[in-house]
């Protein structure tokens, strides 16, 4: 564990990682600083706060697809992480590297799309991959109406479709398995209606 030093400044926490493109703890600043509140959460927001100079609000951040491979990393807050997640401010681009438990503590929301898998229709976050519909990854019902999310009939349900265009795009290999998932469950395999018993 690195050696605890005095800083006062934010330039003295945060370094920018080059390789990575992100904003990062220093592996020694390992001391709040929030002159206000020194718990972890409120760090974690006056962080964000001081370098982007806005207030945080979670509809300006997203999850930002860098990998980082960093294990035992610090997240902004100080706090040790093993999981390391980049979550990116719209409005500055920059992006921070954080831990999927200090997200969760600030912001529910950004914390399903950093953590969730995808849905294959609306990229939204799959709350439950448990269900019926989170087994196909999908993400609700509104979703599970089948619509190509992408390609000439972008937007049409996939009943919609002529099947010789399905059947091309599911030989297609740039073709996520989840879309043939979904072709295949919606179009080839139709669900047999239950049999009523008298």
């Amino acid at each position: 564990m690195p050696s605890r030093i005095p800083v006062e400044e934010l330039n003295d926490v945060l370094t920018f990682n080059t390789h990575l493109g992100v904003y990062e703890r220093d592996a020694t600043a390992t001391r709040c600083i929030n002159p206000v509140n020194r718990n972890k959460p409120c760090e974690f927001l006056w962080v964000l706060e001081q370098q982007t100079k806005s207030t945080f609000d979670e509809e300006d951040w997203e999850h930002d697809e860098v990998n980082t491979c960093q294990h035992d990393a610090l997240c902004i807050c100080s706090q040790q992480i093993t999981h390391s997640f980049t979550i990116k401010h719209i409005p500055t681009d920059q992006s921070f590297l954080v831990g999927s438990e200090c997200v969760r503590k600030i912001s529910k929301s950004l914390y399903n799309e950093i953590v969730k898998p995808k849905c294959v229709v609306c990229a939204g976050p799959i709350l439950d991959k448990r269900t019926k519909l989170g087994k196909k990854n999908i993400c609700s019902a509104a979703c599970n109406v089948s619509i190509l999310p992408f390609g000439k009939y972008k937007g049409h349900e996939l009943s919609t479709i002529p099947v010789s265009y399905l059947e091309w795009l599911y030989k297609q290999d740039w073709v996520s398995e989840n879309i043939k998932d979904l072709i295949t469950y919606n179009v080839f395999e139709k669900p047999a209606r239950k049999k009523k018993y008298h």
